[in-house]
């Protein structure tokens, strides 16, 4: 009995130490990813992107080499200004605007001149061999409720979450797709807007080897 409960110990020992190495191995490092995502002289329903290369950061340059894993984890949204084609600012005492949905998508990109590190979309083009991966999706979305209110967030789906990290540590560079649809009682085919400008971010998780 007393050689049996022995072996059981060193077992159980044998693992909290492995379980220990594992996570001296590596490191977590979460870096904001910010966008702007300007929404200018378009209408209702359409879709505006912004582009990124993780170059940009020095977390991810620092440490690109050593990189295990790339996780999305979330995205956070909001509405700093809405200015309609006739020059009236939104006012959210009084305007109850509501899309259906603000619909957010994720395309890899692939360089045009061979320069992976340039932070110019211009010297990219969206990587079409790839398909576009739901980040996720705001649903009756009442402006009112997301106008300078940072506390709307989005979990990654984790199909796309695995999508996406098996891709960012090869290609750190990608689209961000804005899809509004149309507003709630439209009934023309397009609402026109000056301007919706809009905050978000994504949360990055880099996990990497000591």
């Amino acid at each position: 009995m007393k050689k049996y409960i022995f072996l059981v110990l060193i077992f159980v020992l044998f693992g909290c130490y492995s379980d220990t190495i594992n996570k001296l191995e590596t490191f977590s490092i979460q870096i904001p990813l910010l966008f702007a995502g300007p929404f200018e002289n378009r209408t209702a329903p359409d879709t505006s992107y912004d582009f990124t290369n993780l170059h940009k950061y020095p977390e991810y340059r620092d440490n690109k080499d050593r990189v295990n894993k790339a996780e999305i984890l979330q995205l956070n949204y909001l509405i700093d200004s809405l200015v309609y084609d006739d020059g009236t600012v939104f006012d959210p005492k009084t305007d109850d605007l509501e899309f259906y949905h603000i619909r957010y998508t994720l395309r890899f990109a692939k360089p045009l001149t061979g320069n992976e590190q340039s932070t110019n979309p211009d010297d990219f083009i969206p990587d079409d061999s790839l398909d576009e991966i739901l980040l996720g999706e705001f649903k009756d979305v009442k402006i009112k409720d997301y106008y300078r209110e940072a506390k709307h967030i989005l979990e990654v789906p984790e199909e796309s979450a695995k999508a996406i990290s098996d891709m960012l540590k090869i290609k750190p560079y990608f689209y961000l797709y804005t899809e509004y649809s149309k507003v709630k009682g439209q009934t023309e085919e397009y609402i026109k807007f000056k301007i919706i400008k809009a905050k978000f971010d994504l949360i990055l998780r880099l996990e990497v080897k000591l």
